[in-house]
């Protein structure tokens, strides 16, 4: 899980940090540096995923009242047995929209296990002790294009993090596609791609599968399963199959719909309970920003009390935006993270706090007032 996060010179976020816990509500005004959190952790995941180099900290990401050409980036992972501390500076030319890794770091527990510098890469094994130096290329991270090694595990468990384990999402139901040419391995940012990582990570898992098949059940009485057919080629599409009563024979006729012909809501919450499956296995992170979206409030609230529970028995960790009222007076309370800015300056975070109002107003009533 992500313990900290420190951010300077990126976009409102200087001079940021923040710490969560397993479950956290990031709450505040439109502008405030709540997905601006989500757009660091996801560029951080591409730099060390190697799906995109540094461009994602391109110039205009840079704090516009600040003068300063470089950017930092800090990250706590707990995990993997140990503490993970990640560190990035990002150099810019400014004017030249031109960026390099000035300096790159991993330590686990206080160990170095890696570090780039100015171009040349220091590998150290699981003991510590100094391993091989490679030359890398200043506009993108050498990490992923280390290999599995038996005497620097950690690393790999550190790449494996980010690439299976860190989702961050804002889920765009109009655009899911309903079919997959292959299975994919990685939800992408707005789970456009659904079909194929579902036909890789949940289809395949006889466990999630059911889990998500008991979960349906209870949103269509006569819910019979998610299939996925073969559309051509090796193309597959999903369909659900439910039951429509026939009131002339008294039973219901079971028949099958595409993916696509769901609306938009149902598509999110087909999707959400399928996230639900991740959350638990402990070493999952799962940032939503806004779930709540296309959803009525009997949807959403049976959803975040299954996530509630998954998190809690699990120990994994599940970080979401919102202005929903039932998210903020479900979750603010005990884990509400309230985000500001002042005159357009730098974004700042706190607790939430209520304040004693003798219990007269909800915390979304007292949001709403402007009172928290």
């Amino acid at each position: 899980m992500i313990a900290r996060l420190y951010v300077d010179n990126y976009k409102c976020l200087s001079n940021f940090e923040c710490r969560f816990g397993h479950i956290n509500l990031m709450l505040g005004a439109n502008g405030s540096g709540k997905s601006t959190v989500f757009d660091v952790l996801r560029g951080v995941r591409a730099v060390v995923t190697g799906t995109s180099p540094i461009s994602l900290f391109r110039e205009s990401t840079l704090t516009r009242w600040q003068k300063r050409d470089a950017q930092t980036v800090e990250l706590e992972i707990a995990g993997g047995g140990g503490i993970y501390q990640y560190h990035l500076e990002v150099e810019h030319e400014i004017g030249q929209n031109k960026q390099r890794i000035q300096l790159e770091s991993v330590k686990y527990d206080g160990g170095l296990i890696y570090r780039a510098e100015l171009g040349e890469t220091h590998l150290f094994r699981d003991d510590y002790s100094e391993g091989p130096i490679i030359s890398g290329d200043w506009t993108r991270s050498s990490l992923p294009f280390l290999g599995p090694r038996h005497d620097n595990t950690r690393i790999t468990w550190f790449k494996d993090w980010f690439r299976q384990k860190l989702l961050c999402l804002q889920i765009d139901p109009v655009n899911v596609k309903a079919i997959a040419d292959e299975a994919e391995p990685v939800l992408d940012a707005h789970a456009l791609n659904y079909v194929g990582w579902y036909r890789h990570r949940v289809s395949t898992d006889m466990s999630a599968t059911i889990d998500l098949y008991n979960a349906l059940k209870e949103m269509y009485e006569e819910f019979r399963g998610l299939t996925l057919e073969q559309e051509g080629g090796s193309a597959q599409h999903l369909f659900a199959r439910l039951g429509v009563k026939e009131e002339q024979k008294g039973r219901p006729e079971f028949v099958r719909y595409s993916f696509g012909e769901f609306s938009e809501g149902e598509r999110a919450l087909v999707i959400l309970y399928t996230l639900l499956q991740l959350v638990g296995d402990p070493e999952t992170t799962l940032c939503l920003d806004e779930p709540d979206n296309f959803l009525s409030l009997s949807e959403i609230q049976p959803w975040l009390l299954r996530l509630r529970e998954a998190v809690d028995s699990s120990g994994s960790q599940s970080l979401l935006i919102s202005h929903h009222p039932e998210l903020i007076n479900n979750l603010a309370p005990r884990c509400g993270l309230v985000f500001e800015r002042r005159q357009n300056g730098p974004a700042r975070v706190r607790p939430f706090d209520a304040g004693t109002r003798d219990g007269a107003l909800t915390p979304s009533e007292v949001v709403a007032r402007g009172w928290e």
